[in-house]
């Protein structure tokens, strides 16, 4: 699985919103995701990847997350 069906399969498992639903330019207001969703979620890419994101607002988009887990 690529990073990006692995940062899908983890907001699915931490929030449930269904993985079709996920895209990778879909917003944290897209997902409805409030901001302990998005804390909960970076933390569980942060335990996933074994990497350190230093602010839960430094991604607009999933794109976003998928080029800090690729940068780390």
């Amino acid at each position: 699985m690529d990073i990006y069906g692995i940062i899908q399969q983890i907001i699915h498992d931490t929030i449930g919103t269904p993985v079709d639903r996920i895209e990778r330019y879909s917003t944290p207001c897209d997902l409805s995701l409030n901001r302990l969703d998005i804390t909960e979620v970076v933390m569980a890419i942060e335990d996933a990847f074994n990497i350190i994101i230093c602010d839960d607002d430094c991604f607009k988009t999933i794109e976003d997350l998928i080029a800090l887990v690729s940068a780390a």
